[in-house]
């Protein structure tokens, strides 16, 4: 069931990535290294759908999963996988507000917008992939049935359900001033798609 799962995830977010909706952005930045990264204040800017999780122990994914609230969980994880000041190399989804229909993502090379809602479902099947590798074998045996049973049918749903959605949104606007800090040329790029209206010094 889980391998059924895990591959409806994937197609789903393939089909997302993938959209013709995507168009590339003027570059604003001379700094662009390769189609899978670019370096910016020093960080070297990890493609979106290719973050590196390895710094998230077993242990914290466990106690998220045995908690009652799945969905601060998951927002938990969204926060650990995309916004971690200690991994900024991850931060590569951007929304400046809930109102905005088109956030910022990663992606070869470039900051490219995206719909804000088919960026948000992003940033949420990436975290809770995390924590459904964390559930399976063979970690799967430490939890009790109905901790599984529970987490399986949140996992099952999350993508038909609204409010992980509106959560996701919500956590990606709070880290906005965080993202604008930490990549300088992605400020421009949002200002350049009108996803900003007023400079930094003047907020």
């Amino acid at each position: 069931m889980i391998g059924v799962l895990n591959d409806k995830f994937d197609a789903l977010a393939s089909q997302l990535v993938a959209s013709p909706l995507v168009a590339a952005v003027p570059t604003v930045s001379s700094s662009i290294v390769n189609n899978q990264n670019m370096m910016t204040n020093n960080i070297t800017i990890n493609n979106f759908r290719c973050v590196d999780v390895s710094y998230i122990a077993h242990d914290i994914v466990a106690g998220m999963i045995k908690r009652g609230d799945l969905h601060a969980s998951l927002q938990e994880m969204v926060q650990l996988v995309h916004y971690n000041p200690d991994h900024p190399e991850n931060m590569n989804a951007y929304l400046a507000d809930a109102s905005h229909e088109q956030g910022l993502f990663f992606r070869s090379g470039k900051w490219q917008p995206k719909p804000r809602d088919d960026l948000a479902r992003l940033v949420m099947f990436n975290a809770a992939q995390v924590m459904n590798e964390h559930n399976d074998e063979p970690y799967d045996r430490e939890f009790t049935r109905r901790q599984t049973d529970t987490f399986d049918r949140f996992y099952t749903v999350i993508g038909y359900d609204r409010r992980p959605l509106v959560e996701t949104i919500d956590t990606m606007t709070k880290n906005k001033r965080a993202m604008e800090d930490m990549h300088p040329a992605l400020t421009a790029v949002a200002v350049a798609q009108g996803l900003v209206l007023v400079s930094r010094s003047s907020a």
